[in-house]
């Protein structure tokens, strides 16, 4: 609209370079809106895996059953942590709470303690 101003948007492997600099975790959130199809993801996983990326947003409200099932099986094989959520945005959105979405959509605690192991030590300061 009118009030729209261009701004610097990050490259997903500046993104993922960055935050494990600062000792964070990369994790793709929103896998479905990534202009891969379902067939595309893996090789774009994977080489965003071998500059540091943790995680794939496998449970998410929107993801249908074969989609959460296919992001499953390539986190599998990546080794990467199958992460999810419940897409809570406050009172915005009736019937989702934090951590729990629509219908089955369970985000465990087990996925923040495979996060946590994964979190790589910040860079020393300079």
């Amino acid at each position: 609209g009118p009030a729209y101003v261009e701004r610097r948007r990050l490259e997903a492997v500046e993104a993922i370079e960055l935050a494990a600099a600062s000792g964070a975790v990369a994790a793709v959130a929103h896998p479905s809106t990534i202009s891969a199809n379902r067939a595309g993801y893996a090789d774009l996983f994977r080489s965003l895996a071998g500059v540091g990326l943790v995680g794939i947003e496998v449970d998410h409200p929107e993801h249908d059953p074969a989609l959460r099932a296919a992001l499953r099986d390539i986190c599998a094989s990546l080794d990467l942590v199958p992460t999810g959520g419940s897409d809570y945005h406050g009172a915005g959105k009736p019937g989702v709470r934090l951590g729990v979405g629509r219908g089955d959509l369970r985000v465990p605690d087990e996925v923040l303690v495979a996060l946590r192991a994964r979190r790589p030590k910040a860079a020393s300061p300079r």
